[in-house]
């Protein structure tokens, strides 16, 4: 688990950081807190990614942002991976995302996005983006957002492989007429 810092939590340079992690071996990472992934930081994300067998990223109870490729020198790799995005204790405000890079295109005026999708965002994605395994929202009475072109390229080995290490299936006592 990565904790993130302040009120409300913001991990830092969290794409860097991730990256940095996932280059390390570490390919199951839970964000306690907020998580922006700037477009200096894809490349570095995305192409940590791609040497593994898929990743998978939690952000828990924070804004998420991912604002997609860099204008110029993109890395032709795609995310190989899971993303997920909880939040079970957290509720948005428009002041949350002040630090954000998203901000700029979220919360000025005036904005093609409505306000009161706006007050309720806790997700948002900008620019050209393609996952190779998934995202997952659960964040009720919140809104995601996006202002993109998303590519998903579904493939069934990346998830089950983002998934492998959580799921063991056995039998529960009392599921059944154990008699």
């Amino acid at each position: 688990m990565i904790n993130g810092s302040g009120t409300p939590k913001i991990l830092a340079n969290c794409g860097q950081v991730l990256a940095t992690l996932i280059n390390a071996g570490n390919h199951h990472l839970w964000v306690e807190g907020g998580c922006e992934i700037t477009k200096a930081q894809y490349n570095d994300l995305v192409d940590a990614t791609a040497s593994t067998n898929g990743v998978t990223i939690l952000i828990h109870d924070g804004l998420m942002s991912v604002m997609g490729k860099p204008s110029t020198g993109a890395t032709s790799n795609h995310l190989k991976g899971v993303l997920f995005h909880l939040n079970v204790d957290y509720s948005p405000t428009p002041a949350d995302w002040v630090s954000y890079d998203a901000n700029n295109h979220l919360n000025h005026v005036p904005s093609v996005i409505e306000e009161s999708y706006r007050t309720i965002t806790s997700y948002y994605q900008h620019g050209a983006f393609t996952v190779s395994g998934g995202q997952y929202f659960d964040a009720p009475n919140q809104a995601a957002v996006f202002f993109d072109s998303l590519d998903f390229r579904f493939n069934k080995d990346v998830v089950d492989n983002s998934r492998k290490e959580f799921t063991q299936i056995q039998w529960q006592k009392g599921s059944w007429n154990d008699l």
